[in-house]
């Protein structure tokens, strides 16, 4: 009987620690607003894919223009409402179980995309109309920026990223000044 009770007991706490083990990996590598891997996800599954260019491979960069005029005029309640919309579209648009997408940073998302370029180019575009016309109810100013770079290109995880943030860089500037 005591070595039932014991295998019992044993058993809960095994239950229990395999829970408490599932949602430490939640937290660590999803982000919680919108369900995306996280930037440490990202990053680590950066440098995994860096070593394997068997097929064509790209990372494209989405950072959202003016969601600080959202924030300001609505709260961030509604800007989270925008991050999550934004977040969803992009879930629903690419196959997470073939392309990865990340929350970046605050209204900045990534997306490791295994593909032809054209494709992804036509895909973003789509997704920009789309969350335009979304968005547009909040603020007419706000949409999204984004940049194409090609793992080919690169020996290291640090070089595409920066070629990505300067390519983004200069789509926002390029905007900003035919406004």
């Amino acid at each position: 009987m005591i070595l039932l009770i014991a295998f019992l007991i044993i058993l809960h706490f095994a239950k229990e620690y395999e829970r408490v083990n599932y949602k430490l990996n939640i937290f660590a590598n999803f982000d919680e607003l919108t369900g995306l891997y996280n930037r440490r996800m990202f990053n680590y599954v950066m440098e995994e894919v860096i070593q394997s260019k068997n097929e064509p491979l790209y990372l494209a960069l989405l950072d959202l223009d003016n969601l600080k005029k959202v924030n300001d005029t609505y709260g961030h309640y509604v800007g989270d409402i925008v991050l999550k919309e934004l977040s969803c579209l992009l879930q629903t648009t690419f196959a997470l179980d073939k392309h990865i997408v990340s929350r970046w940073d605050g209204d900045e998302f990534a997306i490791i995309y295994f593909g032809e370029k054209d494709v992804l180019i036509e895909t973003l575009e789509a997704i920009k109309n789309v969350f335009k016309t979304f968005v547009c109810a909040y603020e007419e100013t706000t949409g999204i920026s984004t940049s194409i770079v090609s793992f080919g290109d690169y020996n290291r995880v640090s070089q595409i990223l920066i070629a990505a943030d300067q390519q983004l860089y200069l789509e926002k500037i390029k905007k900003d000044q035919s406004v």
